[in-house]
């Protein structure tokens, strides 16, 4: 009987992933986010399970104790997640739509600084509310980067899951949409060798904190959790003397976006610890920044905590430990 449910999940998915990929091009967005808002207000009252767990999560994350407020939180990142999910079908559409007014950018400066001089620098992004946009965020004003990413076929070798041929397509939907996104794709097969060339020569990368991509792991506090971090963006960052820049996506009241580029993190190389404790000291300098942006817009990571929690069992090295 799962199976079979299971199988029936899958396919209205698949429909809908199709759909939307061939209609997208004949809604304009601002309409496609209003029925957004509505299929994510939808959700939260099909969601009673996911809800439940939402609520739980962000209550001992954050202290919350208000139930008022922390129902209206799990709507809000309902909603949050369903449009950032329509959104994904307009990929291909972005460079006819007005970026400016899409998506608000602050902190350019901060990028400026750096490149200006002929620098690499690295912007580090949390699955935070609409992450992927701040692609099309800086492509379409004329900035020229590379994202680290993953394929559809990297998948299985992330969590350890086996897609069945529905799943797939749908991969390979969204993996052909976020090809039309305005960066340079580094998948996970490149080595660190290919970072190293692309910073050097002054280019601008962006990597995620929370990925689960990533060779040598540590862990550090978040909140009332443990997290497991990998290395990569920090000791990249060491290797190449590139500053680290945090960059975040907030979802303003009207759905569209305000891009936040913040100045460089601050953390100095201690040379009387070691390396490994370093590279902790420098990711628990992003990990404060991002509990300031949690605790401020908790909508915005209460469903990455939901897919944390539901991947656990799969994930080689799971996000959270507890």
């Amino acid at each position: 009987m799962k199976k079979v449910l299971k199988f029936i999940k899958d396919f209205i998915k698949a429909i809908f992933w199709f759909s939307f990929s061939k209609l997208a091009k004949f809604i304009p967005i601002n309409i496609a986010l209003i029925l957004g808002s509505f299929m994510g207000k939808f959700k939260h009252y099909l969601s009673k399970r996911k809800n439940k767990i939402m609520v739980e999560q962000i209550k001992n994350l954050l202290n919350i104790n208000d139930n008022k407020n922390l129902h209206k939180i799990i709507k809000r990142s309902n909603e949050i997640s369903v449009l950032n999910l329509i959104e994904t079908f307009y990929f291909p559409y972005l460079n006819n739509i007005d970026i400016e007014k899409f998506i608000e950018a602050h902190g350019l400066e901060f990028i400026d600084n750096e490149i200006k001089n002929n620098k690499g620098v690295i912007l580090l992004l949390a699955h935070f509310g609409a992450n992927q946009l701040c692609m099309a965020g800086l492509g379409y004003r004329n900035y020229k980067i590379y994202q680290l990413g993953s394929t559809p076929f990297d998948w299985h070798k992330l969590t350890g899951l086996k897609l069945s041929k529905l799943e797939k397509f749908v991969f390979n939907i969204k993996f052909n949409l976020e090809k039309h996104l305005p960066a340079n794709f580094i998948y996970l097969e490149n080595p660190t060798r290919r970072l190293i060339e692309i910073l050097k020569k002054g280019n601008i990368v962006i990597m995620a904190f929370d990925g689960r991509a990533g060779s040598k792991w540590m862990k550090i506090p978040f909140f009332n959790k443990i997290m497991n971090i990998s290395t990569g963006p920090f000791n990249l960052s060491r290797l190449t003397n590139t500053k680290i820049l945090p960059i975040f996506m907030i979802r303003k009241s009207d759905n569209f976006h305000k891009m936040l580029i913040l100045e460089p993190l601050k953390y100095k190389w201690d040379k009387n610890i070691s390396k490994e404790e370093n590279l902790k000291n420098y990711a628990i300098e992003f990990a404060k920044i991002l509990e300031n942006f949690v605790e401020k817009y908790p909508d915005h990571y209460a469903n990455l905590i939901f897919e944390a929690i539901k991947r656990a069992p799969y994930d080689k090295i799971p996000l959270f430990d507890n």
